[in-house]
């Protein structure tokens, strides 16, 4: 419990207490609210995770502005969870969980073209009756578990992700296995080009390479890209719905020379040292991922990855939603997504970034990030920490990190029809050092979730 004020207005006393609550949802991902409260209700709520929303209507964004970011592109996603946190402040005490549930699931359907990933109504609702009863020091209701109501993710053989209608508790064993080696029919026509960083670009250049990019093939001013990234220094990034305060320890990050930059995905926190980290990007056109759920989509933009590092001895295996791991569910590396609605007769763009670990300081990592012990409670073989949750290529391979990437990039060369070499224009390198500094450079963007 923190109290935050008391005010005496009349000889009435009000107190305002905080709390924070977390549930992470099995096969899925975290979503935590902070709550102000007093004793009527909720006077203020925040909404932030790991989650992913992948926006299906969007705004066009191809008019070749740059900034077009700040009225448009982000204008679906934040409405939904400013609708969400509305939604939250809105329940009184004691909570009748029936209308905050059609509540939260209202303001959900009021966003069709923005879907909600890995996280459900009723894991928003667990997470605020966790942090209501943070605020007042109390238990939660000894109800409310992430095995109980707040799990509507049914994960199937199949590795596909469905709600179930009644949002009850239903998942499916899912055992992670290697993707098939032969890359399907959506690669055949792509003609990709594959590109590699000429030189190491600093933190917030490398977020506005993947947004000028993205646009550019949206555009149709771009073939669809694979680009591997060269990081200039070290770096938190964190997703594009997450806490900065919640998973980054600002002071001690700066202490030790890390840049905490926001992207423009969902998805987790990356700790990022240049020589211990590998980054690509795949920016294909929309219809590459056209009739798939959020599942095969992952799925299908990392197939070729899949295929070359099973042709480097390296045996990993895609795990819903979105992560690259080893067949014992140790993770290599995640993945996040973000789309780029095309205008009449252009493609459109699904970027699809991934960061995988070649090693890992856990020492220097549990420092700087602020590691949930809600998600560890669902990793696999209930690991204690994230240092053994994470299974790093250095574990699974002699091969050294230039090796890997020389050689996941000579792969697709050789695997993927049409595939070439080439390099990025000057005009989108100029696009993206503007884009670094106006936007990604910003502590008001870094910092838009505090």
């Amino acid at each position: 419990m923190r109290q935050t004020e008391e005010r005496d207005d009349d000889m009435i006393t009000t107190r305002t207490l905080t709390g924070r609550g977390e549930c992470k949802t099995p096969s899925g991902k975290l979503v935590a609210i902070s709550v102000r409260c007093d004793d009527d209700g909720i006077v203020e709520a925040r909404l932030d995770g790991d989650f992913l929303i992948d926006d299906r209507g969007g705004h066009d964004c191809n008019d070749g502005r740059t900034d077009c970011h700040t009225d448009d592109h982000d204008d679906d996603d934040m409405a939904l969870i400013a609708d969400l946190e509305r939604a939250i402040t809105r329940q009184h005490m004691p909570i009748d969980t029936a209308r905050f549930r059609s509540d939260v699931r209202q303001a959900i359907d009021a966003h069709p073209d923005s879907e909600l990933i890995g996280t459900t109504a009723d894991a928003i609702i667990t997470a605020t009756s966790r942090a209501i009863a943070d605020a007042r020091n109390t238990d939660a209701d000894p109800r409310d578990t992430a095995d109980g109501p707040a799990i509507s993710l049914a994960v199937n053989n199949a590795g596909t992700a469905t709600a179930n209608s009644a949002g009850a508790a239903t998942v499916t064993a899912n055992t992670p296995h290697p993707a098939p080696d032969a890359l399907s029919d959506r690669w055949r026509d792509l003609a990709l080009y594959v590109v590699q960083d000429p030189q190491p670009y600093s933190p917030p250049m490398q977020m506005a390479l993947d947004q000028v990019i993205a646009q550019a093939v949206a555009a149709g001013d771009q073939p669809p890209t694979l680009r591997f990234w060269n990081w200039g220094g070290p770096a938190v990034v964190i997703g594009a719905y997450q806490s900065v305060n919640g998973e980054v320890n600002e002071a001690e990050a700066a202490h030790e020379g890390f840049t905490v930059v926001r992207r423009i995905t969902g998805g987790g926190a990356m700790f990022v040292r240049p020589d211990d980290t590998i980054t690509y990007s795949l920016y294909v056109p929309e219809s590459f991922t056209h009739g798939l759920d959020a599942v095969e989509s992952y799925r299908i933009c990392d197939e070729w990855a899949f295929s070359a590092l099973h042709a480097l001895g390296i045996p990993a295996v895609h795990q819903p939603i979105n992560d690259i791991a080893t067949p014992s569910g140790g993770k290599i590396g995640g993945a996040a997504q973000r789309r780029f609605r095309g205008t009449s007769g252009t493609p459109g763009c699904i970027l699809h970034h991934v960061t995988m670990a070649y090693r890992i300081d856990g020492e220097a990592m549990s420092r700087i990030l602020r590691i949930s012990k809600e998600k560890l409670k669902y990793k696999v073989k209930a690991v204690a920490s994230a240092n053994k949750r994470v299974q790093p290529l250095a574990t699974q391979t002699d091969l050294t990190r230039d090796q890997i990437i020389h050689g996941m990039a000579d792969h697709a060369l050789a695997t993927i029809p049409g595939a070439q070499s080439d390099s990025i224009p000057e005009s989108m390198l100029m696009q993206a050092r503007s884009l670094a500094q106006t936007r990604f450079s910003d502590p008001d963007w870094t910092h838009r979730i505090p």
